[in-house]
């Protein structure tokens, strides 16, 4: 916080990523994962409500992200699954 000025600690970026593999893991039980990628858009901090959301484009592929409580996108990520 003093290095960069954050106005509290940043959540680190591949543990938002397993978080929404987790969440499609949960959504989609035994479903196995080919590919999986992500861009983080902005830091998510340890004060502040983050939402998990994904959505099915299809049959095997799976639009994830993140979404701070003022609707900001943080993280945005898709899974192609097999």
């Amino acid at each position: 916080m003093r290095e960069e000025f954050y106005p509290a600690l940043v959540v680190h970026g591949p543990l938002l990523a397993t978080a929404l593999l987790d969440l499609l893991a949960r959504g989609r039980p035994g479903t196995a994962v080919r590919a999986f990628n992500f861009r983080e858009l902005r830091p998510a901090f340890d004060t502040e409500t983050l939402l998990l959301c994904a959505a099915a484009e299809g049959d095997n592929t799976v639009e994830l992200w993140t979404q701070d409580a003022q609707g900001q996108l943080g993280m945005t990520a898709r899974a192609t699954l097999g």
